[in-house]
This record gives structure tokens, sequence and C-alpha cells, in this order.
């Protein structure tokens, strides 16, 4: 009996797998089929097993630096909280620990793990590489080698116009060979061929698996899953198999072509788990995690298409329908995240999660406190109180650890019912495009936060001013900070997190584009990334002027901020070895490529946390979303679900807030009672008091109406500089509630507080629909008209904007009332009394007047009558 039978025979029992076994007898049969043609065939089974051994011999070679890079990152781990215990330790002796870990009874564990998926906000562990902003360093990084592609594929006219003819060019000039192009899509397919070699190489660097193949140009379309799962098994088959290069695709194992018969069931496997989202084995108890990310990238290559014209035709047909630019920046993105847990988590991430998990169990009985033998029932008392908070601590601690996992890996952004989730994030997104046209308006307080931080960290903040005014004027300004590794999300039209207001990223769809658009418009967008990349580019600059300084001299704030990142004396004298980027002359500026071209471990490493650095201090120098803020109000739910959708539109436009809130109450707590944090607190509550007021006061300027006085003897100043301190930390929209009932939009407070998806319910049902039908029922006069249509336009995409609001209101809006409802000039007079009665205002432009009758009263800020 040969031993293949034997091994089939093996099979038939059950003592081998079905599935591996036959996996390998079909390799070798192929490999086997191939070498038949030139050989004898007992040579040829020979060669074969002799092939297969070599595989095997390579394989465990791989797998076993894999499991070396495992136990790294788990090593890694143990160091980090070790770390943290130590430091937090030392901190409770010298009573500067943190305010939220000051009592014995907490543990150091979560702080570290933190540290690990985002920022070390307690500053124990310094230099700690993050998953999360590793990500954004590499993303910045693939910006910068593709600033050129960016520039010329992105979207133009606010995101609704895609460059179709350009982005097929490129395609053409990436997928078919030889075809003529112009010079412009081939500069840009070498560009886009550049990057994903670098992000490969990193991947592969990082310990995953990804061979370097001359065919691969774009990773394939995004499979739509409601369309995969609309066709029958057998067409979207026979849709795909002629698009396909069949020589091209190679087997996993062998790395040679697949034969017919393989190719035929491997696309049955592919479909089910498309169709089934992954689940195509169907119930079972068993462990089914996502396995090793170190191989997974190998699975989305499995499809390749032959030419331009296939990819294209199955991305219409089968796809999500993102195109090329699209598709090119979700590789960047998606490859950068994969790295960055590559690299902090090892090659099997979750197996570290596991392993972190772990912890938090053994840290709950390390801690855990015993009454000295014989000691009175007082003290076992209290051992059992000081032990039961011991646990509670440990277990938040784990929850918030598992929370943040799922928002920082991605877990809690993938949907359970894909129509629901769809349709409510439509709903939200429309409500963004009607309701935040005119949030730029509450920015208004982000230079002054700027200004701060750069105080804090001894940059000058008068320089950081003056970048960002000429960045306004300068239409490339981001495109020039992405060559310097700053990520390009806003330049590049993503949506993404620096959307402020917005409560999570929002998916592809009709209304999330109108949204975005509108956001675009607005100018917000625009404001956010030009002054981010004005505060980086400037901590470049003082870097570099600084080169000359001594460790020791540098300014204390400056030398602080380095050491928050793990750059010491040691790590500062290699930075000053560094050679500066100087796109023009005069203007150098110390990036992190800068310290990297000077090819050592150690330089590398500083290179990180020096982008680390520069990163993290935009966060706090002009917020936008923050994974914390999500897992904070996300959890562990998923969209298309009853509790992730309710979380989600309860949380829509409150992470600005909770972020602003994290990170600047967090870092003046983090040493305890320092003076100089304090101090600093102090003092940007300061000067956002003041820009809030600013804020405020232009949005109701935007609204047709005077400013507010701000006379503090008054009772209306005093309520005008309560509600100033409110927006400017972000809370604006609850100024409206110093002793009102509703806010200016009709909204009461518990339904702004449930979210603007309720608000939105109960100003069309309650204010509109059901008071009428009251009205109607109690045989009182109805407004159905007049009501409906104020109701509509409240929900008219873009009718917000800041520089249009009044204007579209009076023109449009208030002579469609007076037309169809003859109790509106009622109803306008109405409005002036509450602005007059509330705030003592009075209206420049008064309601249905079509042209204002005078210029806005500033005075009325200071007293001053009409």
């Amino acid at each position: 009996m040969s031993v293949f039978t034997c091994f089939t025979a093996k099979i038939e029992k059950g003592i081998v797998d079905r599935e591996l076994g036959q996996g390998l007898l079909d390799s070798i049969a192929e490999t086997e089929l191939e070498l038949g043609k030139r050989l004898a065939r007992h040579e040829a089974a020979l060669e074969a097993a002799t092939e297969k051994a070599t595989e095997v011999a390579a394989f465990a070679a791989r797998e076993t630096e894999r499991a070396m890079l495992q136990i790294e990152a788990q090593l890694n781990v143990l160091k980090t909280v070790q770390r943290a215990e130590e430091a937090l330790n030392q901190r409770r002796d010298q009573n500067k620990a943190p305010f939220w870990l000051r009592d014995p009874r907490k543990s150091a564990l979560y702080s570290a793990m933190r540290a690990l998926l985002t920022r070390d906000g307690a500053e124990l562990v310094p230099g700690t590489p993050s998953v999360y902003y590793m990500a954004r360093n590499i993303r910045g990084q693939a910006h910068a080698l593709f600033t050129d592609g960016i520039e010329a594929l992105r979207p133009t006219m606010a995101g609704f116009k895609q460059q179709s003819a350009l982005e097929l060019e490129v395609l053409q000039a990436i997928k078919d060979k030889g075809a003529a192009v112009s010079d412009r899509a081939s500069a840009i397919a070498k560009s886009w061929h550049d990057t994903a070699e670098m992000l490969r190489t990193a991947f592969v660097n990082a310990g995953g698996e990804l061979p370097y193949r001359q065919d691969w140009g774009l990773p394939n379309p995004v499979h739509d899953t409601l369309k995969i799962r609309s066709v029958q098994r057998e067409e979207w088959i026979s849709f795909v198999k002629p698009l396909l290069a069949r020589d091209a695709m190679l087997s996993f194992d062998t790395g040679k072509p697949i034969g017919p018969s393989k190719l035929n069931r491997l696309l049955e496997e592919m479909y089910e788990n498309v169709a089934t989202g992954g689940r195509a084995d169907g119930p079972s108890s068993a462990f089914t995690g996502a396995g090793a990310l170190a191989k997974r990238r190998n699975e989305h290559r499995f499809l390749v298409f032959k030419d331009a014209e296939s990819w294209a035709a199955y991305d219409e047909k089968f796809g999500a329908g993102r195109g090329v630019y699209e598709t090119m920046m979700n590789h960047i993105e998606n490859m950068a995240e994969d790295i960055a847990m590559l690299r902090v988590l090892g090659p099997n991430p979750e197996a570290t999660k596991r392993f972190m998990l772990s912890m938090f169990d053994r840290q709950a009985a390390r801690m855990t406190r015993q009454a000295e033998a014989g000691a009175p029932d007082a003290a076992k008392a209290q051992a059992y109180k000081d032990n039961a908070k011991i646990a509670s601590g440990i277990a938040r601690g784990k929850r918030a650890f598992e929370n943040l996992w799922a928002e920082v890996t991605g877990a809690n952004k993938v949907p359970v019912n894909i129509e629901q989730a769809h349709f409510w994030s439509e709903v939200r997104s429309g409500l963004v495009g009607s309701q935040m046209g005119s949030a730029i308006l509450s920015s208004i307080t982000d230079p002054a936060l700027m200004t701060m931080i750069a105080r804090f960290n001894d940059i000058p903040a008068a320089n950081v001013i003056r970048r960002a005014v000429a960045g306004m004027a300068d239409g490339g300004f981001e495109l020039n900070a992405a060559q310097l590794s700053l990520v390009a999300d806003s330049a590049a039209m993503r949506i993404r997190a620096n959307d402020q207001f917005m409560g999570e990223t929002m998916r592809t769809g009709t209304m999330a584009k109108i949204a975005s658009g509108v956001i675009q418009l607005s100018g917000l967008r625009r404001w956010t990334g030009v002054l981010r990349s004005a505060f980086g580019m400037e901590m470049m600059a003082t870097a570099a002027a600084r080169l000359e300084t001594p460790h020791a001299k540098l300014p204390q704030g400056f030398r602080d901020m380095l050491g928050r990142y793990g750059i010491g004396a040691e790590e500062w004298a290699v930075m000053q070895q560094a050679t500066p980027n100087e796109p023009r002359p005069g203007g150098k500026f110390l990036t992190a490529a800068d310290l990297r071209m000077m090819d050592s471990s150690k330089a590398r490493d500083i290179a990180d946390r020096w982008q680390r650095a520069i990163d993290e201090e935009m966060d706090y120098a002009v917020i936008e979303g923050d994974p914390e803020t999500r897992a904070l109000m996300y959890g562990q739910s998923q969209p298309g679900t009853a509790e992730g959708e309710l979380r989600r539109a309860v949380g829509q436009y409150k992470g600005f807030p909770i972020t602003f809130a994290l990170l600047h109450f967090g870092r003046a707590m983090a040493r305890g009672n320092d003076s100089s944090r304090l101090t600093h607190a102090a003092l940007t509550f300061g000067a956002l008091w003041a820009m809030g007021m600013v804020a405020m006061q232009a949005k109701e300027i935007a609204k047709g109406r005077d400013p507010i006085s701000m006379d503090p003897t008054t009772p209306i100043g005093i309520r005008a500089w309560g509600a100033a301190a409110l927006q400017g930390g972000g809370f604006g929209i609850f100024g409206d509630f110093l002793f009102m009932d509703q806010t200016r939009q009709g909204a009461s407070l518990a339904s702004t507080l449930a979210g603007p998806s309720f608000a939105a319910v109960e100003k069309v049902f309650g204010d509109f629909l059901m008071a009428n039908v009251q009205r109607a029922w109690k045989g009182q006069e109805t407004h159905f008209g007049g009501d409906a249509l104020y109701a509509a336009a409240g929900l008219l995409p873009g009718a917000n904007l800041w520089y249009l609001r009044t204007a579209f209101q009076r023109g449009v809006v208030d002579q469609l009332a007076l037309m169809i409802d003859e109790r509106t000039p009622q109803r306008f007079e109405r409005i002036e009394r509450e602005a007059q009665k509330n705030w003592g205002q009075s209206f420049w432009w008064e309601p249905g007047r079509v042209e204002p009758r005078r210029s806005p009263n500033i005075g009325a800020a200071f007293g001053g009558g009409p």
C-alpha cells in the first residue's frame, strides 16, 4: 500500500481532518500533474514529495519566526504593564499620581493597555508605541509618497465631482501594460506603485505574509454583499471567471497557478464567505477568531482581474462602486492599520488580546488584600470592602479595554444588519447635512486652544497663527504638509474623523456624500485641516531651529513635551545629527523622514516617537474624532443592531465635547497637584471662555439677530457668559437651556440629550403633526401648511450653511409661509417678542423681510441700543 493510499484511508476513517488532508493531496496531485509532462511518473511523485517537503520546511521556518514575534509582542505587553506600575508607585510616593489613580486600590493595568492601543493619558509609559498613532504615522508616510496622486485624483466641487476620466486612465496604466495613456496617468501609476510597495514591504517587515507579485497593481473592488447575495452562486461565478487572469492566480500553498477544478472550488467558497459575511460554516460553539493577521492580506489578492476593463466591470456589477481613487485611499488606510497592529501586537493580535485579558484576571487576584490572622472583624470587613473596590475597578478596566479594542481594531464598525445600518447611517448623515452647515462658527474657539497648547509646549504661538493665516490663503497648504508626512485626510477629501462634530465616521451613501459636501462648503473641513497642519509644521520648524541647543538648555515646556514621548537627552542627541528638510531656502522642518534617512534602528525608533509627538499634540491643539471617545459612546455595539444604532443616535454631535474633556481635563490632572498643569488648564479655560463668547455672538449674527449683551451686571449678561463657557468647551447647544425650556431649534432638553435624531422626531411629529392634530380635535384653527413648511426647511441639506441660512430663511421659507399660512405674521411677531424677552435681542434682518433693514448692531454686545 502506497503512502498516499494509506493517507487517503486515514482521511476516510476520520483520523486526519478531511478538509486539510484533501487540500494536501490536491496540492501534491497538481504538482505531480505539472511535473508529469517532463518526467516519468515515479520521478514526478518523488519530485513532488521533495518539493512539498521544501515548502513544509519553509513554512515551518516562517511559523517559527512568527511565533518568536508573537512572544516578543506579549513580552512587550508585560514590560509596559510593569513600567506603568513602577511609575505609578513612584508618582504616588511623590504625590504626583494622576487624580484617578491616587487610590492605592486602583490599578495601572488599564492605563498601560490604553497606551498600547491609543494614548498614554496617565503619562506613565512614555515612548510606548500605540496602534492608533502608529497607523496614522504609516498613513502619513504613504500620503507623502502619493501626494501627486491625491492632488490629481481627489474629488472636486465639495466632493461631488469624481475625476472619472483620469481614474480610468490611471487604472489602464496600472492594469494594462503598454496601454497608451498620458504622461500624467503614468506618473500617478508609478507613484501608486511606489506607495503600495512601501506598504507591502512594511507589512512583511512587521511579520506579515505578502509576497511580491509583479502583476499586482491595485486592490480588488470592495464586494457589495447585498449585490452578491441577490444572485445565484453559479451566476456570480460565470460572470467572474471570464474576467480573471487565470495564469496569474496562484495557489497560496504552492505559489503556482491554480488548476481548473480547484479554481471552481475556491470561487464557490469565496461566494459563500462573501454572501454570508464570513459565516459560511454555519452555527458552531468552537472558537472562531479571525486568525493570524500576518496571513490575512494574502487572501485579499486571490482574484486577479486580467485588465482595467475587467476590474471596472466587476466593480460596477458586484462591487461597492467606490472607484479607483477611493480604492487606493482605502488600501492605504487598511494597510496602515494592519501594519500598526502587527508591529505593536504581533502576528496574531487576537491571541495577544486574549493574553491581555488574562492579565486583568490575574491582576484582580494579585491585588487581593487579606486581613492578618486573628484580626478583628472590623479589619476583615475593611479587607472585604477593599477587595470589592479592587475587583470592581479591575472589571471596569477590563470592560473599557474590550470597548477600546473593538474601536481601534474596527470590530464595532462591522454591520450586523447591513440594510438597517445603511438606513440609520443615512438618517444621521441627513441630519448632519441639514444641521451642521454653521458648525464652523463653533470652531472659532480652535485658534485659542491651539495657541494655549503651543504655549504649553514652548512652541512660538505667534508663528503658529501666522502659519495658519498663510495656509488659509494657500490652496496647496495641506498637500505641502502631507509631503512632510502629516496625514492628508482633509486635503484628500476623505470622510474621516476630522469632521469634528459628526460623532462617527460616516459610511458611503448618498446622504453621507451630501453631508460631507455641506461640511466642505461650510469651510469646516479646510479650517480644521489647515489649523492642524499649521501646528504640526510649526512643531517641526521649532525642532529644526533648536537642533543646535543642548537638551538641558531646551525650553522647559519643549523638553517636557519630548519627554512625554520617550525622547530624552540620548534621543535628542541622535536627532541633532539629522539634516532637516528644507523645501525652500530658510524654511527648515525636522521631519520623521529626516530621522529615518539616518538608517539605523535607533534613529527609526526615534523617528516614530517624534512623529507620534507631532500627531498627538495636534490632537490636543485642534480636536478631531477620537477612538477613546467613540469607545466610550459605542462600546462593542455594532451598526445594524438595536443597541448599536441607539448608541450612535444618542452619541451624535457629542463626540467633540467628550473628547475635549478627556484630553484636556486628563492632561491637567495627570500629574496630581502640579501647579503648572493646573495653571495651564485655568488659562486655557479662560481663553476658550472668551472665544466661546465670540463664537456665540457670531452665530447670533448669522441667524439675523443682534449680538447678546455681555454686561455681567445684568441677568442677561450673566446667562450669556454662562452660555459662552459651555460654547468654549464644545457644549454650546446646552447653553441654550440656561433658564429656557427649549433650544432655539425647538427641541427640548430631553430630546437634545437623546440626540438629534430624537430631536428631529420631536419637532416633526410633536410640534408639527401632533400639535395640529390636537388643535383639529379641539376644533381650533390648525397651521398644517406653515408648520410643515418650516419642519421641511429644517431638514433640507445645505439650508443651514452659515453664509446662506438667513437669506434662505427670509427670502424663500418666510415668503412661502406668507403665501400659504395667513397666521404667519403672528408667527413672526412671536419670534421677535421671544428674542426680546429671553435675551433682550432685536433682529437686524427681521423675519418675513426679503432684505435686511439695517446692518447688525455690534454695540448691542456692549449694552448699546439698536
